[in-house]
């Protein structure tokens, strides 16, 4: 009997102790991303911007900037600046990648980086969030049918 018992044992431990397989397949893949010149100079501004007030220099993250062109793409079939769905984004990214914060800026129409950049620093929220302690970062620069500029920048940590 206690050979019994041994066995149910040994078995009921591999059970609970045994990874959930499931748990593997609800991963989602990480998205690769091409960056363009701009969205590199973008980058590059919003990291001296926060070296200038000795913040820590963030991460370009591929999957984040993904995140931020399909925001981008989103945009430009509405035809309007909106915030719509980032609840999603930013679970996405949290299971994703493991992230605790998303906090996401957005910008249209502006036709350079650096007037971008400087309307967030500027605006308390945008603000907030240029300087907030993230360390990656998501840059996606699109334009729509009139190559009027839409941006999502999205950070994390």
């Amino acid at each position: 009997m206690n050979k019994y018992i041994s066995l149910f044992l040994i078995n009921l431990l591999f059970i609970c102790c045994t990874p959930n397989e499931t748990n593997n397949q609800n991963l989602k893949p990480l998205k690769s991303y091409q960056f363009n010149i701009s969205e590199l100079e973008f980058y590059n501004e919003i990291n001296q911007f926060r070296s200038s007030l000795n913040l820590a220099i963030l991460t370009l993250d591929e999957h984040i900037s993904a995140v931020s062109e399909d925001h981008n793409n989103f945009m430009i079939e509405q035809n309007k600046l909106t915030h719509h769905n980032f609840l999603k984004r930013s679970q996405h990214l949290k299971e994703t990648l493991n992230v605790s914060h998303v906090s996401e800026n957005l910008a249209f129409n502006i036709n350079s980086t650096y007037a971008v950049l400087n309307a967030w620093i500027n605006s308390e929220n945008h603000f907030k969030n240029l300087t907030g302690k993230y360390n990656k970062i998501g840059i996606s620069i699109r334009f729509n049918t009139e190559n009027k500029p839409f941006y999502t920048v999205i950070f994390t940590r």
